[in-house]
């Protein structure tokens, strides 16, 4: 496949405040800004013109969810059962765009570089982040080009300078195992160099009878305040599926309606257990570093490069041969793909008169090379 190269340049308004003099002193309560990924800035979403869905972490832990895709279930303008019970990508159709639904992610403000012509797309497992955002409509403007229905911004747990942990044990039906862990802390007594470890190891039976999932991951970071105005975070995510479940076909007719008179069970295995195989290795490395010159203006750059490595072999169903015969295919390759992001911000706050304005300008580049056989 040729190789993709992408240059894109955005100046952005991110925000412009009326500020009004007050005619007298008022106490009020403190209140708590949380920044948005999904805007770049530190815009709050009420003054964003663009509808944006956050969902935090403390939701989809409490749900139970294992991937993006059932971490943004129940999120409006976001369908997540595009392929039904396959875990292999993460399908979200936003808005009805399905043109996107495995290549339109963001993971800390860089495009995750999937090649959605292939197999070589990248999955995060959601035990790694902390939010997910929908950005729902255009946003061509932020984020260069996208889906005409929108993306999604993951934004990954960060390095604290408060000491922490989390231990996760968790069985399931499916024979579903898994263990995980989350540590953060800072490494000075300064407090200003942090680290954070965060690792998975998991499977599970799956409802196609011969088929599994299995996935290990783990996520070193490193953040250094280098002064009060320059900081450096370094980070890696590696993720080995050796497992990746299956990837079924199966007819509307026949399963969610009857055809001739029944129904084909849900636990229907189409395959061959001889052909049948998903394996994908990712990593990805990158770094993240910020100066503020003054109360004004800063500037930030993230670099991430991408390696990811996959076998395929499967046989599945594509639709009805005769009344009561299913066609098969074939489908099969083994890829390994190399990509390469990097994205350049320079942030302005100026003040005219009552006005407020916030100039975000941007310049990033994008390359991606996948080798497919």
């Amino acid at each position: 496949m040729p190789p993709l190269n992408r240059l894109s340049l955005a100046v952005a308004m991110a925000s412009v405040t009326l500020s009004m003099p007050l005619q007298a002193d008022t106490s009020l309560e403190t209140l708590t800004v949380t920044a948005s990924a999904a805007t770049k800035t530190d815009t709050p979403f009420i003054e964003t013109p663009q509808a944006v869905s956050r969902v935090e972490r403390d939701d989809w832990e409490a749900r139970g969810a294992e991937t993006v895709q059932r971490a943004a279930d129940y999120t409006s303008g976001v369908f997540t059962n595009q392929i039904g019970a396959s875990n292999r990508y993460d399908y979200l159709v936003l808005r009805g765009f399905a043109d996107g639904s495995i290549n339109n992610t963001f993971l800390d403000g860089l495009k995750v570089m999937s090649d959605g012509g292939s197999y070589s797309s990248l999955s995060i497992d959601p035990w790694f982040l902390e939010a997910i955002e929908v950005v729902k409509g255009p946003a061509s403007v932020l984020y260069g080009r996208a889906s005409p229905g929108g993306l999604v911004a993951q934004t990954s747990r960060r390095p604290e300078f408060e000491p922490g942990g989390e231990l996760r044990l968790r069985v399931g039906n499916n024979a579903q195992r898994s263990a995980a862990f989350d540590v953060t802390g800072p490494l000075d007594a300064e407090r200003r160099v942090a680290f954070r470890l965060t690792g998975l190891a998991g499977a599970s039976d799956t409802q196609f009878g011969p088929v599994e999932e299995q996935r290990y991951a783990i996520a070193p970071q490193l953040s250094w305040d280098i002064s009060d105005d320059t900081s450096l975070n370094l980070h890696a995510y590696l993720q080995r599926d050796p497992e990746g479940g299956y990837h079924s076909g199966l007819p509307y007719e026949g399963t969610v309606v009857d055809r001739n008179g029944r129904r084909i069970s849900n636990a229907f295995f189409e395959g061959e257990d001889t052909f049948e195989k998903f394996r994908r290795d990712q990593t990805m490395v990158g770094y993240e570093f910020e100066h503020r010159f003054n109360d004004a203006l800063s500037a930030r750059q993230r670099l991430r490069y991408t390696e990811t490595d996959v076998e395929l072999d499967q046989v599945y169903a594509f639709g009805w041969a005769s009344a009561t015969e299913l066609a098969r295919y074939y489908s099969g390759g083994d890829e390994s793909l190399d990509a390469l992001t990097v994205d350049n911000q320079l942030e302005a706050r100026l003040s005219t008169g009552a006005l407020n304005h916030t100039l975000l300008f941007g310049l990033d580049y994008q390359q991606r090379d996948n080798d497919v056989t």
